[in-house]
């Protein structure tokens, strides 16, 4: 059964908001209708979206204005509270709507990130820091908050309109890696080498300067490489991990090894053979508008086909700058949704939803993948024990199987190694997969 969404105004915005909702969320039937004179027509369930009630529908869902508007405002005000002992914005001071605040725009304000395009203090990097979000302002960033409001307006709808059918998503657990690192010590060139050994010697590093000698005369295993610890345990839980390789040039920022060594080549083609392999835009390529490009061509010449998925090097995302240069190089699918010095949900949201473009008012053809947790929050910027990550990584885990969302994790093949300030953090990874599959 379809339910029609009758409007006060029909928008790009109100469009993508309830597709947001009621397509990507919800899997509900729907259409949008703005002409009220049509309401007496319709026989089947229908709701009225405005900013007052219609007396042709009894089902009033309110709105607060933001749908109806176009372009970005500097001092838009954003009004908060709380119902039923959960975070809203947009509270409508009226007892006649089926919500107390316009969910609609909630959601699409979260998930456009239209905060991003406004004034704010960025990080050393120019990135958006997670303490200047209105999640992290309001509490509400450990919640996949979005997912909260529309499952509780589909449980809602159902006692509404008893013949509705709403086919709620299954949750489901991701894994994805980022790659920046393949070796730690093999396949370099032999003056960086040279160079890391003499600041392992002039700094006591003993224990890593003695690991290096022993991988580099094939006395011993190198400790980023941990692909086949990867394939085993993804086939054991029945996870398909997705690979995000830096593949850019030598920089400040971009110590990746080089993407002509053959060794590596192997490496990607091996994994594109089995699992997804996207790109992961270097540094560089956020100031060289053709370095994605190369880097692009770099991935193709190693999985003989154009990758359509990254995920930024540095989470370094820009409004509306980023996705436009994805979108430019063909990507398709984008996985950088996220916080670098927090966990939790950047966009209010744990499932894939299409981008909304503010700065031309439009539903863009890139797919984005928001992850839930990333190893370098929780160690370097948190400052977490592995007891109390693994206690958070838990709590995040619950509210995304509570909504029926998508649990996705980041982590570095990097990130396994004792000896480079992670010891005991491949436990943690493990724990995590353990209880995310419900294999205890």
């Amino acid at each position: 059964m379809v339910i029609t969404i009758f409007t006060y105004k029909y928008t790009p915005r109100v469009a993508y908001s309830f597709s947001l909702l009621f397509k990507h969320i919800l899997k509900l039937e729907y259409c949008i209708e703005p002409d009220l004179s049509k309401a007496e027509y319709v026989t089947g369930p229908k709701l009225y979206y405005g900013p007052t009630p219609a007396s042709q529908i009894k089902m009033w869902l309110p709105a607060s204005g933001l749908l109806f508007e176009a372009g970005i405002k500097a001092d838009l005000n954003i009004s908060t509270g709380t119902f039923k002992g959960v975070t809203i914005l947009f509270p409508v001071d009226s007892d006649d709507g089926i919500l107390p605040f316009d969910l609609p725009g909630m959601a699409f304000y979260l998930v456009s990130r239209y905060e991003e395009y406004q004034s704010f203090q960025a990080d050393h990097f120019g990135r958006f820091p997670a303490k200047e979000s209105m999640a992290a302002k309001n509490d509400f960033l450990h919640e996949p908050i979005v997912n909260y409001w529309a499952i509780y307006l589909g449980h809602l709808l159902e006692e509404l309109f008893p013949k509705l059918s709403i086919n709620y998503p299954d949750f489901s657990v991701r894994t994805s890696f980022d790659i920046d690192f393949a070796w730690a010590y093999r396949h370099r060139p032999w003056w960086r080498i040279l160079a890391a050994g003499l600041r392992e010697l002039l700094s006591g590093s003993w224990d890593t300067f003695r690991e290096r000698l022993l991988v580099l005369m094939g006395g011993g295993a190198d400790p980023f490489d941990v692909f086949d610890y990867l394939k085993q345990i993804h086939k054991d839980l029945q996870l398909d991990p997705v690979f995000f390789f830096l593949l850019g040039d030598y920089g400040t920022y971009d110590k990746n090894i080089s993407a002509e060594v053959p060794e590596l080549q192997r490496l990607i083609a091996q994994l594109s053979d089995e699992y997804l392999v996207g790109i992961h835009p270097s540094f560089q390529s956020n100031q060289d508008d053709e370095q994605l490009s190369k880097e692009i061509q770099r991935l193709a010449k190693c999985t003989g086909e154009l990758t359509r998925h990254s995920r930024q090097h540095f989470l370094m995302l820009e409004f509306p700058k980023t996705y436009h240069r994805l979108l430019e190089n063909g990507i398709t699918d984008d996985y950088s949704m996220g916080f670098a010095d927090d966990i939790g949900f950047r966009a209010g949201l744990a499932s894939p939803f299409p981008w909304y473009d503010l700065s031309t008012e439009k539903e863009q053809p890139l797919m984005i993948h928001p992850f839930a947790l990333m190893d370098v929050s929780l160690q370097s910027y948190l400052g977490l024990s592995t007891t109390d990550a693994l206690a958070k990584a838990q709590q995040l885990y619950e509210a995304v199987r509570e909504v029926n969302g998508e649990f996705f994790i980041l982590w570095h093949n990097s990130s396994f190694s004792s000896k480079h300030g992670w010891k005991g953090w491949r436990e943690v990874f493990e724990k995590i997969l353990s209880f995310a599959t419900e294999i205890k």
